[in-house]
């Protein structure tokens, strides 16, 4: 199976009942590039939810969104889960993420798990899609509380 960047799979997760990631079978966006994505026996993949929390380094998907990308419903992305994965346990592809707005929006949810500066970019973002209303969630992003939603 060929495994690109920004490929949506269902991926095995290990279950782990002492431990509080991500377990079982469920969506991921495949987040490393396409150079290792076709050489590397590892890759780093980002994991997905149904579940919905106010946190920086999530980004919720509504329903709509999500189904343009090939998921059954709403879904959150959880930045602060990304990690890496044995290609053995991608299963299928199941979507794929080719709006360059939302793909911008998992960089700046990345760049927040890292602690690299990504308020301006996020504010530039949020502005560029024309969220004026939304000046509320960028003062709690900025205080590191917000949520980004797309």
């Amino acid at each position: 199976m060929s495994i690109r960047q920004w490929g949506i799979y269902w991926i095995d997760f290990p279950k782990n009942p002492q431990s509080k990631l991500q377990g079982g079978i469920r969506p991921a966006i495949v987040y490393s590039n396409d150079k290792c994505n076709n050489y590397s026996p590892v890759l780093t993949v980002i994991p997905m939810t149904h579940t919905h929390n106010n946190l920086p380094t999530h980004l919720h998907l509504n329903e709509y969104t999500a189904k343009l990308h090939g998921l059954d419903g709403s879904t959150t992305i959880l930045g602060e889960s990304i990690c890496p994965v044995d290609r053995g346990r991608i299963k299928e592809n199941i979507g794929f993420i080719s709006d360059a707005d939302i793909r911008e929006s998992i960089h700046c949810i990345i760049d927040v798990q890292f602690g690299r500066n990504a308020e301006n970019e996020i504010v530039r973002l949020i502005k560029k899609l024309g969220l004026q209303s939304f000046n509320n969630v960028i003062a709690a992003a900025l205080k590191g509380n917000g949520n980004f939603a797309a």
